[in-house]
């Protein structure tokens, strides 16, 4: 999940859900917005708020 907290992003890291390995907070830009979300330093996994609710909604589902 996105850590929505008031230290540097430097210093909030988490675990990689697929490799275990350390991730990192990056913000990303498109022609529209831009976005934070974490990725693997391993095996480039990223996540996001979109795709944090696609993985949580049922199968089946549009």
């Amino acid at each position: 999940m996105i850590a929505e907290d008031p230290l540097p992003r430097e210093t909030l890291m988490m675990k990689c859900p697929k490799c275990k390995g350390r991730m990192h907070s990056e913000t990303y830009y498109n022609f529209v917005r831009s976005y934070d979300a974490w990725k693997c330093t391993s095996c480039g996994e990223m996540i996001d708020q979109t795709i944090l609710v696609n993985r949580d909604r049922p199968p089946g589902l549009l």
